[in-house]
């Protein structure tokens, strides 16, 4: 198990495919090579006309990883549309925006579109509507703008910070409701710069510089050569401290063979570090550091920590 937990932990730190959580908005969500993708989840409600399940539109609509009927937006009636605010963000080298929606409906011959909101004009655009192959099973749906279709030009770089996403129930058997459990967009772009965001309150607590990475594992059968990488990171001491806490009370779950509790306190670890980024944490050391534990998480969960 020692083995397997070190190898995995030095091959992801010298791997160039990461994962990022920018904020609880907004994701880092592949970088391959010169490529990103950035993840953009609802910030706000602008236009409801769907029913929250409970609370506020967009809320119901903004997980990470959709919860089906946990949460969610439903409506009975051709023509309603739901707009969303998303985090106004510059980003550079666009190459195309996507939206998703996803639908549930026990009506065949259910369409549904998704759309773009452009906020300076109030003007939407809305994609070719699409059929759900079935009913009573959970669809993702999604169109791809190559250009932009209120200019009729390419992306440009505050294109994004102008835009809102949503989607259109275009026909449903009224009578009958349909559901929304997720709305997010993706933007794909050749800029590996994290995006600039408003927060002059930031302290870095580093100097943002790469950490060295080791081309071959110091040590194979140490399974703590994870938190020893982290204490060797230019980090803030508080920061660093809470960090490592969090993975040695998992690696303590880990040699109990209590895997759920280690998944646990590895999902812990995660969501301090998706809170610290561009505060108290630089975005290169964080894709590390999330990518890393993501990937324990998927091993556990494949029972391959024995």
């Amino acid at each position: 198990m020692k083995k397997l937990i070190t190898y995995l932990l030095v091959y992801i730190l010298i791997s160039t495919t990461f994962t990022i959580i920018l904020s609880s908005a907004t994701a880092i969500d592949s970088i391959e090579g010169n490529s990103v993708i950035y993840t953009f989840r609802p910030t706000g409600d602008i236009v409801l006309e769907w029913v929250p399940g409970s609370g506020r539109g967009y809320t119901e609509v903004d997980d990470e990883i959709p919860d089906e009927t946990k949460t969610y937006i439903s409506t009975s009636f051709n023509g309603r549309k739901d707009l969303y605010f998303i985090t106004p963000l510059a980003i550079s080298e666009i190459k195309n925006v996507t939206v998703y929606g996803r639908f549930i409906t026990d009506f065949i011959g259910s369409r549904f579109s998704v759309l773009i909101y452009e906020k300076s004009t109030s003007s939407i655009e809305y994609s070719t509507p699409i059929q759900l192959s079935g009913k009573g099973k959970w669809e993702t749906i999604s169109h791809t703008w190559e250009t932009n279709p209120f200019t009729g030009t390419g992306w440009n770089d505050s294109d994004v910070a102008d835009l809102g996403i949503g989607i259109l129930a275009d026909y449903c058997d009224q009578g009958s409701a349909v559901f929304c459990t997720q709305v997010y967009a993706e933007v794909a772009c050749s800029n590996l710069d994290p995006p600039d965001q408003d927060d002059s309150d930031n302290d870095t607590g580093d100097d943002g510089g790469d950490d060295p990475t080791p081309e071959t594992p110091p040590d194979e059968e140490n399974p703590n050569n994870f938190i020893e990488k982290i204490e060797e990171m230019d980090l803030h001491k508080g920061l660093k401290k809470s960090l490592t806490s969090k993975l040695k009370n998992a690696v303590k779950s880990l040699d109990k063979n209590r895997l759920n509790a280690a998944e646990n306190k590895i999902g812990a670890f995660i969501n301090h570090v998706r809170a610290q980024n561009g505060k108290k944490l630089t975005y290169q050391k964080g894709i590390i550091l999330i990518d890393i534990s993501k990937q324990i998480i998927e091993h556990i969960k494949a029972e391959n920590y024995k």
